[in-house]
């Protein structure tokens, strides 16, 4: 959305092209009639308002329960402010985008549900990450 605030520096930044697609990726894990939605997106942060409003949408929409929807953001330092309750006309459009996207990946992950086994290991991966 050209002309929206970019999120991430300590100087405003506007939007004036796309590099890349943004992307918001969702996975649904049930066990029996137990079932958790993981939704990852690229965002600096994900504001608690647009979290809520994906959760009660679900929850009415496909009856989704409360607590079974997890959303994290990938903290990108290349995608717009996001905030329901913002000011600025193309932050709220924005928003509302990203909710319904969010909604309709929920959606995907649970139609898209297949058998799988889930298990874990572990092992080292040295000088691969570090602190700043």
């Amino acid at each position: 959305m050209m002309g929206i605030g970019v999120c991430g520096y300590f100087i405003p930044r506007i939007a004036d092209g796309i590099l890349d697609d943004l992307e918001a990726n969702a996975v649904s894990i049930a066990l029996g009639d137990k079932r958790q939605v993981f939704v990852s997106v690229d965002a600096t942060h994900v504001e608690k308002n647009i979290v809520l409003e994906v959760v009660r949408i679900c929850k009415e929409k496909y009856g989704i329960p409360e607590g079974t929807v997890h959303i994290n953001a990938t903290h990108t330092h290349t995608a717009p402010f996001n905030n329901l309750a913002d000011a600025n006309p193309l932050t709220k459009q924005y928003s509302d985008m990203l909710v319904l996207k969010l909604v309709d990946a929920v959606k995907f992950a649970i139609d898209d549900e297949k058998p799988a086994r889930l298990g874990f290991g572990k092992s080292y991966a040295p000088n691969i990450g570090f602190c700043r």
